[in-house]
């Protein structure tokens, strides 16, 4: 993805890449090992046991320290914000070693450190605002969506005329390309 200079592509290859520490012992296949919480609650157990849904966003969350039940004590406890910080380290690290930077984890460990340690969202984006200087920094999550769709014809979503020029679709590209080059790198698996 790196090769491609095409900011899409790094940023589902890093999300992918940040996705194997924070769905660490789960699997992409319907399997009981997926099973967390189908003992302690009935309701839960309605999800399949793919991935991490059985503990719905749980590995996702930052901010979160949550119980891995299929796991004996010591090893069972989940903390989401030093799982999140190692990710972290591995990436800079990663983009450090291909850009062939002079920067060292140890300069910005603090900084990412207190980013990851926020309580909430909130604060860090405030935190990340601050970090890179950009105060207008602005996230709006239905944005690409919004741009993409024109508007609605009944049941169906009416597309932009400059559909192929929205990040939505650059973004929906970029994820075509890197899945078929992912399952070319796993097709002998």
């Amino acid at each position: 993805a790196l090769a491609t200079g095409n900011p899409y592509r790094i940023g589902i290859a890093l999300h992918t890449y940040a996705d194997t520490w924070s769905h660490q012992n789960f699997t992409g296949y319907e399997e009981k090992w997926n099973s967390v919480f189908s003992w302690r609650n009935p309701f839960r157990a309605l999800a399949p046991n793919i991935g991490h849904a059985d503990v719905g966003h749980l590995p996702d969350e930052i901010s979160c320290t949550w119980n891995d039940y299929r796991f004996d004590k010591p090893y069972r406890k989940r903390k989401n914000k030093e799982i999140a910080l190692e990710a972290c380290k591995r990436i800079f690290q990663e983009l450090r070693r291909a850009q062939n930077g002079e920067m060292y984890w140890t300069y910005v460990e603090k900084d990412f450190r207190k980013i990851v340690n926020a309580e909430d969202y909130d604060e860090r984006i405030t935190l990340v605002r601050d970090y890179l200087n950009e105060p207008d920094l602005y996230y709006e999550k239905d944005l690409w969506v919004e741009t993409a769709v024109q508007g609605r014809e009944g049941e169906d979503l009416v597309a932009s005329p400059e559909l192929k020029n929205t990040p939505w679709y650059r973004f929906q590209v970029a994820a075509r390309a890197q899945l078929a080059l992912v399952m070319d790198m796993l097709k002998d698996y």
